[in-house]
Formats: structure tokens, sequence, C-alpha cells
């Protein structure tokens, strides 16, 4: 993460213009134009003083328009780490005034959305990984109807575009955008921070600012356009379109009164009284010296002072932790480790079974896992097997490897349940049509039966493949009599086929 920004609020005013500019004619003046090319300087040193003066005259001319530079370029300047003041001022240059909006607007009216959805990611593109792929693989599999917006100037570029294309290319609604701040926090009661941060009226404190800008720009998301924000460190385990107006307890106490609330997972309607209060709470308080003071601190402040004056308005609902945070962060560690033993291994399937039934997510709080490898066997294990769209374990992958450079999916059916039967049908039907979710529920019932059977799945199943950067084709189980050749010879055969999905 990047470091704390710093900047001292030095102004360019014409003063001080004026003062460098005759601090330079001095110098030009009486080093007889030692710093001055020759070509600029074409006079007779015996010749009359106020041609001279003249001259220099207009060099000053040209070298005050030089430093005529813009309020950013300034503070880049002056500031130690130019590239967090970047992400401050985020707004590419090829923005208009509405660019922003109209493009957020525009992809989730044409698609349909189901349930909107936000995530910020202000890392480098090359630090968006596996475990945050599978975050947004684990969403779409289980909300395919979802639309998911990840607002990040750095996955908004073609190397983010290669990261998201495979989802992308199955049908799956999702896309990285450069969030413009100013247009966000317009009209909010964090409009007045953010200016004075620009300034420098505002220190951003020892706390990376990324982090303090994640915690505003999601409630200015939500409040402008309603929907769910959710971290990069979640498994989310079951369809969210039926949320609404949601927070979520990260602890209780004994008699089962919250004790700390989390933002990790936000679920509110655009312009929800409790988002203004958030964020009136952030501008009027902020601080970037006390880590999480603008996050799970401010939320939970939010909502107790509302509870203590009489003024909450019961418009908005704290879900108890099992919904979000069913592991607290310092216990996180066990959910990576491979149990030991036959009973071990039956108490973590039992574990992610619960889960699967009365959690809507698991985080995962990278801060404490993310070096943590993940066990074959653990519950992370067994819950990234059963939501997972590309990173599946027993893929095509395994059968075909990747071929061309492409990263195959394959979903694996009961052949005894749809055998000598093809279906003939597009990505789009698929996933409109919630047949996708039926092959995911079959597959998983699979996986089970011949996990339990001590068997492999792939004898007892055909293989239905989709090219993540091409059309979607089918292959058989090794040895399959459909009489199709196999997708090696018809890649080596140079055809083209349709975007059609093939089912044996």
């Amino acid at each position: 993460m990047f470091d704390s920004l710093r900047f001292s609020p030095l102004k360019l005013n014409r003063f001080s213009t004026i003062s460098l500019a005759l601090i330079i004619f001095l110098i030009i003046f009486f080093s007889n134009g030692g710093i001055v090319s020759n070509h600029l300087l074409r006079f007779d040193t015996n010749g009359n003083v106020k041609d001279r003066v003249r001259n220099q005259l207009l060099i000053l001319q040209t070298e005050a328009t030089r430093l005529r530079i813009t309020t950013e370029e300034h503070y880049a300047l002056n500031n130690k780490n130019p590239r967090e003041l970047d992400l401050l001022l985020a707004t590419p240059y090829y923005y208009s005034a509405s660019a922003f909006d109209s493009r957020v607007t525009r992809f989730f009216d044409s698609n349909k959305c189901e349930t909107r959805v936000f995530m910020t990611w202000f890392s480098r593109v090359d630090m968006f990984g596996e475990r945050e792929f599978f975050t947004v693989e684990s969403l779409l599999q289980t909300n395919p109807k979802a639309c998911l917006v990840i607002l990040s100037r750095t996955m908004d570029s073609e190397k983010g575009k290669d990261i998201l294309n495979p989802l992308i290319g199955l049908g799956f609604h999702v896309r990285a955008m450069s969030p413009d701040f100013g247009a966000l926090l317009k009209n909010t009661p964090a409009e007045n921070w953010l200016v004075e941060l620009k300034t420098g009226k505002r220190e951003p404190g020892k706390i990376p600012l990324a982090q303090n800008l994640s915690n505003l720009i999601r409630l200015a998301a939500l409040y402008k356009y309603g929907g769910v924000y959710m971290d990069t460190d979640f498994i989310v385990l079951k369809d969210i379109s039926g949320l609404k107006n949601s927070i979520g307890a990260q602890s209780v106490d004994l008699s089962g009164k919250w004790t700390r609330l989390n933002n990790a997972f936000l679920v509110f309607e655009k312009k929800h009284f409790l988002l203004h209060k958030f964020i009136e709470d952030f501008g009027l308080s902020f601080d970037g010296n006390i880590w999480g003071y603008n996050g799970p601190y401010l939320v939970s402040r939010v909502v107790n002072g509302l509870v203590e004056t009489g003024e909450e308005e019961h418009n908005f609902t704290v879900l108890p932790p099992e919904a979000f945070y069913p592991v607290y962060w310092n216990r996180v560690a066990g959910f990576f480790t491979r149990p030991e033993g036959s009973s071990g291994a039956k108490w973590a399937r039992a574990q992610a079974r619960k889960l699967n039934r009365s959690s809507y997510a698991v985080h995962l709080w990278n801060s404490q896992s993310r070096r943590l490898e993940i066990e074959e066997g653990s519950i992370v294990d067994s819950l990234i097997s059963s939501h997972c769209i590309l990173s599946c374990k027993n893929n095509a992958s395994n059968i075909e490897g990747e071929i061309a450079g492409h990263h195959p999916i394959a979903v694996t059916v009961d052949s005894s349940e749809i055998a000598g039967t093809a279906v003939k049908i597009s990505i789009g039907e698929v996933i409109q049509s919630g047949l996708i979710e039926e092959i995911y529920r079959r597959r998983n019932k699979l996986r089970r039966n011949c996990r339990d059977d001590g068997e492999n799945p792939k004898r007892r199943s055909n293989l239905i493949r989709a090219d993540r950067r091409g059309p979607f084709k089918s292959i058989g189980a090794r040895g399959s009599r459909s009489g199709r050749p196999s997708l090696r010879e018809e890649q080596k055969s140079g055809e083209k086929y349709e975007h059609i999905l093939y089912i044996y």
C-alpha cells in the first residue's frame, strides 16, 4: 500500500512568481548573461543599457510563462509520494465533467442488472491476484445477473482488462472504472473535505491515504447509485439480491447486541439517510492517524449515536456476525489450515456446509491472512471448490491442459442425467435462464458424492468446456462417443465456430 501523502499548503500566487522572476533577472543581469544561451542574448556588451534590459525582460516573460504550473503539478513537485497524489487526483484526462457518471449509469442500465455491486482497488494492477480474482468469481458464480464495477484507476487499463476479460467473455458483467472523486463527492457532506485535502488545508495523516479514500468512496458510490459494496477479500456463498439497507455486525456481546459494526460489506439504496450520516461524519471528524477511525469505527460510532439520541430510523438492518463475518480476524488462520485425521476432515466439511447455509459471505481478513497458504482440505479450500468459475481445481485444464494460451473452464455434471442429449445455447441464455446455476448444483453434488465414495469424479461425468477468450465448445471425457474432434484438433484445423455451448 502506498505511504501516507504529505505536502505543505504552499501556494503559487502572483507575488511568489514576481519574486522568483526578479531573482532570475538579477542573476542574469550581473552574470553577463552566463546562464542564458547566446542566441537569445544578441546585443553588444557596449550597447545601450535599455536594449539590454529589454532583452532580459523578454527572457523573464518566457520564464514566468513556463513557471505557471497547475495546482496538481505543484503538489506533485513538492510531494514525497506523487503516486499517491495521482490516486487522489485520479480524474483521467479523457473524462469530461459528466463522463464518469455516464459511464457507470450506461453500464448498469444496459445490462439489466439484478444487483449493483461496487469494489475498490487502489493498489497496483499486478497486486490484483488470485484471491482478489476469486472474490469476483464467487460473487458472479452465486449472483450471475449482478453487475460489478471495480472503482480503480490501475485496473481501468489494458492489464486490468486482461485480468477481467475471461469473465466478461463468459457473459458476466464486470468492469473496472477510474473513479472521479470530485463527481462522486459533489453535493455530499465530504465535498469540502476533498477540497481541503487538495489545497493542503487538511493533513491526510499517517494511515495510508488509499485506505481512507476507499472508506469514503464506497459510501459515496452507494449514496449516488445504490447497491452493494464489498471488499476484495470475501468469498460470496449465496444470492445477495434480496438484501436491502443492511450492515453487518462484526461482534456481539453475550446478550446478542452488536458491539462493533464493519464497513467491508454494505447494502443500501441510493440517497439513504444512513449513508448521508456516514459521509457527514467522515467530513467533520476525519482523523488520518487512527486505524479504522474513518471505517469500522465510523459506522459503529454513527449508528450508536443515532440509538443514543433517539434519532434512529428503523429503515436499515444490522445483520449478525454470521452473515458476513462468521470468523473473527484473530482466528481466520484456522480456516486456511488442513485439519488432521479423518475426524478433522469431517469437521472441516461440516463447517463449510454450515457456512453455506447461514452466511451470505465470509470475510477472510486479508490483512491477517494474505500470507497464509490455502491448504488442501481446509475450510477455505472447500468453499473455493464449490463457488469457483475459472479457479476450479478439477477443471478441464487437468485433462486437456491450456491450449494456445487460453485458460479453460469446465463444469462437471452427472452424465447419467443428461447423457445422449445435446443442447445448443448461447452463453447469454445460459446465464439468464439459470441453467448455469443448475450445472453448478449438479457438479457440486457429484463432487460431494464422489468425495464421500473415494472415487474420481472425472470418471463418472462428462466435461463441458468453455474457452475463456473464445467461443464455447464442448469436449466429452476422453473416449467420448460423440464423434466430434477434440478441441486441440479443432484449433489445428483453423476453423471458426459460433459462440455456442454444447452439452452432451
